[in-house]
């Protein structure tokens, strides 16, 4: 009977446990259900996104999954715990992993769609001349022997770090495939950083002896990629590419390569437009304090006007993408720079876009792409190149101001500004690099202090409040008058096909001429 009782006993025992890690098993893969049920509501929702008004900022899914901050949805958002107690295995091993196994780490990240992004490794990535016979070449995989992200980071004293992006979506795989291999040399810490008012999942280290990989989740927010910050340190002397601060790079496609041990990876197709756009990849967000303030204070009058958004959204994208595509710095400048800042938007009364380069970074390829362009043209320029020079561009609807900028010291910097025949100068503060920043749903580039700019534009403090009327700038200055011999080279006007308006010119050079001109000289 004793015997009998210790049976049902045991079998009891087995039964709660397979019961315990059936539940277990049941939540996670409830879980993940549960974000793509929310992945399939957010695409529904993205595509009647025209019809449909977002809940500003802080409009969230109860169990906090998803969250829309009025501009885009992100998908995955969860409150983690942002510290290295979230570990999903822990090794006290000390031996160095084997090129083999890390071989093995390589496969289960290429097979999971994760990609290099490691700045370093990406900049010293050289090709092969493709054999049109090779296997290789078949295949459209790129030959990158010189290459050895295997034996070669492990070699030597220093501690490497290498660095991958995946988007999140692919995360769940990967996830599950490293858990799964059980590497026992190396610790995983799964990472969480902060997104508005939430924790969310961030990246993956996979620390071993010699070599750290990370793992960053890579966030699709509005057309373009986003990356979080998290809190892990590998030592002091490695400094992250990713993960250090928010960063947002423009979508890519990927391309196969193969280094000199046969591991497979993916890498951006266009490495050179990578490598330009992490130059100014860090992210600053627009201030959503202010905005929530101004419309408590004012109500209607401070909200977005959307049809006037829709005529500038795809206009300024399409700027934004071919000055890029020329590799040029650019940036969010006077009054849209103060509506991203402090509007989240447009500036609802605005007159007109401003988009400002350095004057040092501009090349003819800039006025030919916009001559007769049909997206948005040029119908004349003001200055002169060397001196005050800005494009007014047009698509019919709504003016788009395009400055250059010029350099003084290591403090200012000034554009022009100009009134019939009188030119005005307007200083800036000088700084040496642009960040990234999200309007309208497309990625723009913007100061990276965007306060000492504005602040200096419309004086401290007196821009955080809209006004429609009466408001000034506090940095122009009367420079002085055209001279005779310049004033006819400083004011061009263009038809829409890009040509030369000669008479129209001539007409406004001697309202504000003494002595009419009977010609203009040519472009």
């Amino acid at each position: 009977m004793m015997g009998l009782r210790k049976c049902r006993n045991f079998y009891t025992l087995i039964v709660v446990i397979a019961g315990f890690f059936y539940i277990n098993w049941l939540l996670n893969v409830t879980d993940w259900s549960r974000l793509e049920k929310f992945e399939k509501r957010v695409r529904k929702l993205r595509l009647r996104q025209d019809s449909v008004e977002f809940e500003l900022f802080e409009a969230f899914d109860q169990d906090q999954v998803i969250q829309t901050n009025g501009h885009f949805m992100l998908i995955g958002a969860k409150n983690l715990p942002n510290n290295r107690q979230n570990v999903l295995f822990e090794s006290n091993n000390n031996e160095i992993l084997t090129s083999n196994e890390l071989n093995s780490i390589f496969k289960l990240i290429y097979s999971s769609r994760a990609f290099l992004m490691d700045i370093n490794a990406i900049e010293n990535l050289v090709f092969d001349d493709l054999n049109q016979d090779s296997v290789f070449y078949k295949n459209k995989i790129y030959n990158a022997s010189s290459a050895d992200f295997s034996s070669g980071i492990l070699d030597g004293q220093k501690h490497n770090l290498l660095t991958f992006g995946i988007k999140f979506q692919n995360f769940k795989q990967l996830n599950q495939a490293l858990i799964d291999s059980l590497i026992p040399k190396c610790n995983f810490f799964q990472m969480s950083g902060a997104y508005s008012n939430l924790d969310i999942l961030t990246s993956l280290y996979i620390e071993c002896k010699r070599l750290t990989i990370q793992i960053s989740i890579v966030y699709e927010r509005g057309n373009f990629l986003w990356i979080a910050s998290d809190d892990y340190q590998v030592n002091k002397e490695t400094q992250k590419s990713f993960g250090d601060r928010p960063r947002a790079i423009n979508n890519f496609d990927l391309i196969q390569i193969v280094d000199k041990r046969f591991n497979f990876f993916l890498v951006p197709s266009d490495i050179d437009k990578f490598l330009f756009e992490y130059d100014h990849s860090v992210f600053l967000e627009c201030n959503r304090d202010l905005v929530k303030k101004n419309i408590q204070n004012l109500g209607s009058k401070h909200q977005q006007d959307l049809k006037k958004n829709k005529i500038i959204a795809p206009v300024l994208e399409h700027i934004s993408k071919s000055l890029e595509s020329f590799r040029k710095h650019y940036w969010l400048a006077g009054g849209t720079l103060l509506g991203w800042y402090r509007d989240c938007g447009i500036i609802p009364f605005t007159q007109d876009v401003d988009i400002a380069i350095w004057s040092h970074e501009y090349d003819d390829r800039i006025k030919k792409h916009f001559l007769g362009n049909k997206i948005v043209r040029i119908w004349g320029t003001l200055g002169l190149l060397n001196d005050s020079f800005e494009f007014r561009l047009f698509n019919d609807k709504f003016t788009f101001d395009l400055f250059l900028v010029y350099k003084i010291n290591q403090t200012h910097q000034w554009c022009g500004y100009q009134v019939k025949r009188y030119k005005f100068r307007r200083f800036l503060p000088n700084f040496e690099n642009v960040c990234s920043a999200e309007l309208l749903n497309s990625k723009y580039m913007v100061p990276c202090d965007p306060v000492k700019y504005l602040d200096k534009e419309y004086g401290p403090n007196r821009w955080q409040s809209p006004q429609s009327k009466n408001y000034t700038w506090t940095n122009v200055v009367f420079w002085r008058n055209w001279s005779d011999s310049d004033w006819p080279h400083s004011i061009k006007y263009y038809d829409k096909n890009g040509n030369l308006l000669k008479n129209k010119i001539l007409e406004y050079v001697n309202k504000f001429q003494t002595k009419n001109l009977t010609s203009i000289p040519d472009d």
